[in-house]
């Protein structure tokens, strides 16, 4: 049997990552479906389409609320140089 940490690493099983559901059944996350699976969800360019017209609407609104605290600090910033608020 093997003493050092690298030795006995060599010979360890390879752990598997598990997510548990509501009702506590271990599910894996890499959980692939098959061909025929992946061909009944649709076309795929239509679900590249669509997941990227998701994902630019999420990030839109990412971006305005980011934009909207930029201008916030900004103005803040602005009437402290000018001596209108107070430091803090």
């Amino acid at each position: 049997m093997a003493t050092s940490r690298k030795a006995l690493a060599k010979k360890a099983e390879r752990g598997t990552k598990l997510k548990f559901d509501d009702d506590g059944v271990a599910h894996s996350v890499y959980d692939l479906v098959t061909e025929e699976e992946f061909k009944n969800q649709g076309n795929p360019e239509d679900m590249k389409r669509q997941y990227v017209e998701e994902t630019a609407a999420k990030l839109k609104v990412v971006d305005e609320d980011d934009l909207e605290e930029f201008r916030e600090k900004r103005k803040l910033k602005k009437l402290k140089r000018e001596g209108r608020l107070d430091a803090e």
